[in-house]
């Protein structure tokens, strides 16, 4: 039984384990801070990656931290260069206008990144336009939050704004799902191919991508939540070796994620963690983008 996950890496490793031969795709990975930070980079390259992987062609870039909510200062801000190194890596990140998206829910903490980063990001658009002042990069945000609370698609209310302010480039950023709990609020993934708002809980909404919005997306996300599943699974994994996990998984009725038996659920500490991780995003774009209030 496959579990939730929004991670590429965690599609490629579901992809090796289920095929001898996998294509589609190149993989690179590398460590810096002395071990402490590994980045993999995982590029679909052509149509039979995307069927493979369920995800369009272009880079996914992961940023894996285990000690991210046990180190100091220091490692913090080697996460947050790390972060700016990755974005300026992608081919779209150059751009003068920005608009920066939080999606999320605040009022849910393990759903809050999106808006907490934002909150925590300082923006300059407003002050270049009324002091006439020229900026290497105006950047303006949004929280457009879910449609429980308004009623609207965060496409149409993200399209509504661009039609308006014309950026060049949207940066998105949301909490994901992982099928490890171990990636859970230590792991940042980058991309430059949009993002499907809720696909890792089977929560689909509208996707944002430059197909919907006519400008790139880049997205930056954590993982914030897993299945129960994954819970299990990693349970079985460590009982005998991992004998009976395959056998007990694949007695799990057909129907166990849709009729409520399957939950997401996340850390004690996602208050604090969900916080530690708004301003890492948040240093990392101001950094990325000369904003005042960088690390």
């Amino acid at each position: 039984m496959n579990t939730h996950t929004d991670l590429a890496i965690e599609l490629k490793e579901q992809l090796e384990e289920a095929v001898s031969d996998a294509g589609g795709y190149t993989f690179e990975e590398h460590q810096e801070a002395g071990g402490q930070i590994r980045i993999s980079r995982v590029q679909i390259t052509n149509e039979v990656g995307e069927r493979q992987f369920g995800r369009k062609r272009g880079t996914y870039i992961t940023i894996e931290v285990p000690q991210m909510h046990q180190a100091g200062v220091a490692l913090h801000k080697r996460i947050v260069s790390c972060v700016v190194k990755q974005i300026r890596s992608t081919a779209i990140w150059d751009q003068p206008d920005i608009l920066l998206v939080g999606i999320g829910n605040r009022d849910i903490t393990s759903d809050a990144l999106g808006p907490c980063t934002v909150s925590a990001t300082c923006v300059n658009r407003h002050r270049n336009l009324l002091m006439n002042h020229a900026a290497a990069y105006n950047v303006s945000a949004l929280v457009p939050g879910v449609m429980s609370q308004t009623g609207m698609e965060s496409l149409d209310i993200i399209k509504g704004v661009i039609s308006q302010t014309h950026p060049k480039l949207l940066i998105v950023v949301d909490a994901l799902a992982s099928r490890s709990m171990h990636r859970v609020n230590r792991t940042i993934q980058i991309s430059d191919t949009g993002i499907a708002p809720g696909s890792g809980l089977k929560n689909y909404r509208l996707v944002l991508d430059k197909e919907a919005l006519g400008i790139p997306v880049l997205a930056i996300g954590v993982p914030t939540v897993v299945s129960t599943v994954t819970i299990l699974a990693d349970m079985l994994e460590g009982i005998a070796g991992g004998k009976w996990k395959d056998e007990i998984l694949a007695s799990l009725p057909e129907n166990f994620s849709e009729n409520g038996s399957d939950m997401f659920v996340t850390t004690k500490n996602i208050d604090e963690e969900i916080q530690c991780l708004s301003l890492i995003l948040s240093h990392a774009i101001e950094e990325c983008y000369g904003l005042t209030g960088a690390i």
